[in-house]
């Protein structure tokens, strides 16, 4: 029993990874039960397992992609995640689609179109999911345009999907500083998405948590996203007023903090207790609901702003880069599955109280969630 309780933590895990650490138990347990019943019984069960293994990791690797038509790329166990690399084959005259699956595969963290590597047009890097809103978030700011926006700051930026966006749409001179507490992701990022940290001077990757990360800079931007999920909970210390008071604290003066909260259907629960949390920070506080998936970007502006709304349709009207306008006219949209953007009000944060560092029940609300969706079985 202190075996089997420390040498996997200590030893196996870090060494061999979680499925060969199953398997050397395996192993060890038919050993033991073969030798105990009848010795010749080893002389059979123990190769079984052995070739079991061999077959397991060595020619099919650990498990299938979840994502529909997608095929393995590459596989890896970290200390923090075990992540896989799919390639999504997008049918006829269409490129491939690079995708990030980590842990139970509930999630794609990081898509890249493969296209863009040859057109380098902004559009190619266009993924209809939660990733693209980040980029529009300034202009709920009057008069706001795009040569107003040169940095971002992003915590938990997986394989570079947003950074990359970024640089594609603000020049390859902007100003990012991104955060991934996993190195083995941030590796990955390089290997197989494309990401540019290491050629490009303004552009800095570093491993570690966020909220320390954030402590240690000096330096402010015009957007600071958070999006670091263990997918589907996210990190109490990153959705707490002590945690958006330091958020405030490194945004320009016409800066927005811009967090990604999960929803399911039309339960809004996670969203409206960060956006009540936020508001307790922030002056004004708006959703954009991702048109595609269950996502709602929450965003709080450093300065008040007044009608938000209508300065984000005035700054759409104006916009010259088309990327950059299909985006927000999908912020603006609603149909049945979607709300359009919209301030999330004092008196709308009046029925949430705001997390803290001291109280924080983020996993709670989650499962709930959860709860609730299951109760309520397949559409």
């Amino acid at each position: 029993s202190i075996a089997g309780t420390f040498l996997p933590v200590l030893v196996l895990v870090p060494l061999l990874g979680t499925s060969l650490t199953f398997y050397v138990f395996a192993l060890a347990l038919v050993t033991v039960g073969a030798f105990g019943a009848q010795r010749r019984a080893a002389l059979v069960a123990i190769p079984a397992v052995i070739a079991l293994a061999a077959i397991q990791l060595g020619f099919h690797g650990i498990r299938a992609p979840f994502c529909r038509g997608c095929e393995s790329l590459f596989e890896t166990e970290s200390s923090y995640n075990y992540i896989q690399v799919a390639r999504a084959n997008n049918g006829p005259g269409r490129t491939p689609q690079v995708k990030l699956i980590l842990n139970e595969g509930q999630a794609i963290h990081s898509v890249y179109n493969t296209r863009y590597g040859m057109t380098h047009d902004p559009a190619d890097l266009v993924t209809n999911g939660p990733w693209d809103f980040f980029h529009v978030a300034p202009y709920l700011y009057p008069e706001r345009g795009k040569a107003d926006v040169d940095s971002l700051l992003l915590i938990g930026a997986a394989a570079g999907t947003i950074p990359k966006q970024f640089l594609a749409l603000y020049g390859l001179e902007s100003r990012i500083d991104a955060v991934e507490i996993d190195p083995a992701i941030i590796e990955v990022g390089r290997q197989f998405f494309a990401m540019e940290d290491e050629s490009l001077p303004n552009y800095t990757v570093a491993a570690a948590d966020g909220r320390v990360f954030l402590n240690r800079l000096t330096a402010t931007y015009d957007i600071i996203g958070m999006d670091a999920y263990h997918q589907p909970y996210v990190p109490f210390h990153l959705a707490t007023r002590e945690f958006f008071e330091e958020v405030d604290a490194r945004l320009d003066p016409d800066g927005v903090a811009v967090v990604n909260a999960g929803r399911v259907g039309d339960d809004y629960r996670l969203a409206h207790a960060l956006a009540s949390t936020m508001r307790a920070v922030f002056p004004q506080v708006f959703l954009i609901d991702v048109p595609t998936r269950g996502n709602v970007l929450v965003i709080g502006v450093k300065r008040p702003v007044g009608d938000g709304v209508a300065n984000f349709r005035a700054n759409r009207a104006r916009m010259d880069d088309r990327v950059l306008r299909f985006w927000m006219t999908q912020a603006l949209d609603a149909d049945a599955g979607k709300l359009p953007l919209r301030e999330w009000t004092a008196a709308d944060a009046a029925a949430y109280r705001p997390f803290t560092d001291d109280w924080a029940p983020v996993e709670s609300v989650i499962d709930r969630m959860i709860l609730r969706a299951a109760e309520a079985g397949p559409e």
